[in-house]
């Protein structure tokens, strides 16, 4: 190994060395320090004099050419495992509708695992995929299927209306450079009609007009935090859950998922933009997207799909700004990579370190698949970025109570109320299972009846044991016994087969 007295210095050398000196010697550890040798070797990319104390041998004239990150280390290996998402179809909401106000149940990565395996994770999963798949190939500029239907206008105008709101409150003169106070009037506005703009987008449906009280809170949480004035995944999942919400009422279809896309996401976007730039709001705290944006996720995994099989761009066309200057306007990734370079100075690879390499990908169909993927394995499967989730009757939360088996004495309207809200788990999953049939048999002579469930055991939180509470407190005060004093219902056993 050569000596390094005897070679020329690189920069990299040239940094550890004291300023006053000129032998080019390495500065003397601190008392008590470890000594780390400074050793020269041959540059892995151009073959020259480098020299290293740790990881890979560089000149100062060279650097690693980016890589794939979709499937590099920083990723996670668990990530590249998980299935391609594929598009589902969205269930419809079916009749008699419980409507009420959602909130939040994810606290752990249990609770993320529960959703994973629900219906609900998977078919909320289904949908962002079958978004990102009836956009391949389409510019922002294409013509959208027409006439458009009632509700997308609805939300049109919608975002328009709150777009237009903004000027009506400009920001005010703090001390901070970020946070700036005036969104907190812009928030309260919202709040104060966000209810009048939600039942409007209901207006011709009377049975659905309940549905109000559930959609609102999404809506609220879809532009930020008013307290903390920031924004973030959280809030753009919220968002994301508004749209699935009205899809499962039937108001969005699958023809309207391109201008659901083209149209609605990319004006919620701009409007997004502007509220991060005029009141400065800063990121919610997560990753910010594995360094791919420091507050979306969405626009990536819908703007690669806009340009898989597109003839001359490629994922290292983001490195050409004449490109992102001329094709920002129709292709929502390259508008996304426009806006970081925009707003974060120095060396695009440090700041962005995940975008430049991405640009090391084959195609922007392996883009595509691994940012659904990092979306499943990054976004929804984090319990900082999922506990803000919501939860109701149209995206369900199922619930697990102990094991246990007792009558229940109640009336129908009793009983269909307290299995939506899932007190009740009839659905398929790991965690056990309940089938509708065997609870709803349990009014279907109408009238008072009387039946028994039991269920897995999954620890209950103080929503749920109220629930039980009521439910016991309901058989109890019919005189029926419950608990240890009542036989099991054997596993599987169905009780619509009894008399």
């Amino acid at each position: 190994m050569t000596n390094c007295k005897n070679s020329p210095p690189s920069l990299f050398l040239s940094r550890m060395t004291d300023p006053g000196s000129s032998s080019g010697a390495p500065p003397p550890s601190s008392p008590g320090a470890p000594s780390m040798p400074v050793q020269c070797s041959s540059c892995v990319v151009c073959g020259g004099t480098a020299a290293s104390r740790l990881g890979t041998p560089l000149c100062s004239n060279c650097r690693l050419p980016p890589t794939p990150a979709i499937d590099a280390p920083m990723a996670t290996a668990s990530v590249s495992r998980i299935p391609v998402p594929q598009p589902l179809p969205v269930p419809l909401a079916e009749p008699p509708y419980h409507f009420h106000v959602p909130w939040r149940r994810i606290s752990s990565p249990d609770d993320i695992r529960r959703f994973d395996a629900s219906t609900s994770g998977r078919h909320f999963l289904g949908f962002i995929a079958a978004l990102s798949h009836s956009v391949c190939g389409r510019k922002l500029s294409d013509p959208v299927p027409s006439p458009l239907s009632d509700t997308v206008v609805g939300l049109l105008s919608l975002l328009q209306t709150l777009t237009r709101w903004i000027d009506e409150f400009p920001p005010l003169a703090h001390a901070l450079r970020i946070c700036n106070p005036a969104y907190r009037f812009w928030h309260a506005r919202l709040t104060d009609k966000g209810y009048d703009l939600v039942l409007a987008l209901l207006a011709q449906y009377d049975e659905l007009r309940p549905a109000a009280d559930e959609l609102l809170p999404y809506l609220l949480d879809s532009f930020g935090n008013v307290y903390r004035i920031d924004y973030g995944n959280a809030h753009e999942n919220n968002f994301a859950a508004f749209l699935y919400c009205l899809a499962r009422l039937g108001l969005i279809k699958e023809e309207d998922y391109p201008a659901l896309v083209l149209g609605v996401f990319s004006t919620y976007l701009d409007l997004m933009r502007r509220l991060q730039i005029i009141y400065n709001l800063k990121p919610d705290g997560g990753h910010g997207g594995w360094a791919l944006d420091d507050y979306h996720f969405l626009p990536f995994i819908f703007g690669s799909a806009q340009l898989i099989d597109h003839k001359y761009m490629k994922p290292n066309s983001i490195h050409n700004d004449d490109i992102l200057d001329y094709f920002s306007t129709d292709y929502m990734y390259l508008a996304c990579v426009a806006f970081v370079k925009k707003v974060k100075k120095g060396v695009f690879a440090e700041h962005s370190f995940m975008l430049d390499g991405i640009s090391g990908a084959a195609s922007w169909k392996k883009v595509n698949i691994g940012m659904l993927r990092l979306y499943k394995g990054e976004v929804l499967e984090q319990v900082s970025i999922m506990k803000h989730f919501l939860f109701g009757s149209l995206i369900r939360w199922y619930l697990r109570i102990p094991p246990m088996a007792f009558p229940i004495l109640m009336e129908d309207s009793e009983l269909q109320f307290l299995l939506n809200l899932e007190i009740f788990d009839y659905s398929t999953s790991p965690y056990g299972r309940v089938s509708t049939s065997r609870v709803k048999c349990l009014s279907k002579r109408g009238g008072v009846t009387t039946g028994r469930v039991s269920c897995t055991p999954q620890p209950i939180d103080s929503r749920s044991s109220h629930w039980l509470d009521t439910l016991v407190s309901l058989t109890s005060s019919h005189g029926v016994p419950h608990g240890s004093d009542c036989p099991s219902v054997p596993w599987g056993h169905d009780l619509s087969s009894e008399p």
